[in-house]
């Protein structure tokens, strides 16, 4: 395990989360722009919060700037223990809508590549679902 956060570090990451909840708040709302504000503030408060670059990414997706989506969703896969299954999927509908299919198609197997791998998941053939075991 790491060191104890110290109190700076805790008012860092406390005020992090504050803007990552107004963010989603603004996300459920449609209010992209104000959700990549939010989140701008959480990433430059705490650049290693895997969940306020997936959001960022998901508030620019929102806003149609599929390269800053995109940005935001690779920058989440260089973070340790970042869910790259998320990335990848979210990567791969950026794709997608841009009309990338061959880039979007390769996403999407790293998606499936990365849950196959994980231990957590199991994939149902017969019902092309993924269940948690």
């Amino acid at each position: 395990m790491g060191e104890p956060q110290k109190d700076g570090e805790k008012n860092i990451s406390s005020e992090a989360e504050k803007h990552i909840e107004r963010g989603k708040r603004h996300l459920y709302m449609e209010q992209y722009a104000e959700a990549v504000e939010e989140y701008e503030k959480a990433t430059s408060l705490d650049p290693e919060n895997i969940m306020a670059w997936i959001d960022k990414g998901d508030a620019h997706l929102g806003k149609r700037e599929y390269g800053r989506a995109r940005d935001c969703y690779e920058r989440a896969l260089l973070l340790d223990l970042a869910p790259e299954w998320i990335c990848w999927y979210k990567k791969g509908f950026v794709y997608r809508e841009e009309r990338k299919m061959k880039k979007a198609k390769d996403c999407f197997e790293k998606t499936l590549n990365t849950l196959l791998a994980d231990s957590n998941f199991k994939y149902d053939m017969k019902k092309h679902i993924f269940v948690d075991k």
